[in-house]
């Protein structure tokens, strides 16, 4: 009978893998968009300061999320078999996380240093 509250309530249900896939896949869009922002900032031309930093806060929020994303991934898996695999995943967006920190310092520095 139709409309019974149990009623395919498992094709409704998010399971533990589900939801790490699903963590996966938005991570990957979010390393997508960080590799946008790190191309913009190696496009033709010098960027001005205040562009610089607005990308450079972009990518760090792309960073920041595909490492969240990554790290919900590891928390939640139960499968042993797939323990490496999501551990290398957050280890690549850290990675990621790390080359935005380095241009942010990078920037800083540029941006206080005197010329002449």
């Amino acid at each position: 009978m139709a409309g019974k509250p149990n009623e395919g309530s498992d094709a409704r249900a998010l399971s533990w893998a589900r939801v790490a896939d699903s963590a996966l896949r938005q991570a990957a869009r979010h390393e997508k968009a960080l590799d946008a922002c790190l191309t913009e900032l190696s496009g033709r031309g010098e960027p001005t300061p205040a562009a610089t930093v607005a990308v450079l806060g972009r990518a760090r929020h792309h960073a920041s999320r595909a490492i969240g994303l990554a790290a919900t991934a590891v928390r939640i898996n139960r499968d042993p078999s797939a323990g490496a695999m999501l551990a290398a995943a957050l280890e690549h967006h850290e990675r990621g996380l790390h080359r935005v920190e380095d241009l942010c310092a990078t920037a800083e520095r540029d941006r206080t240093t005197i010329p002449g």
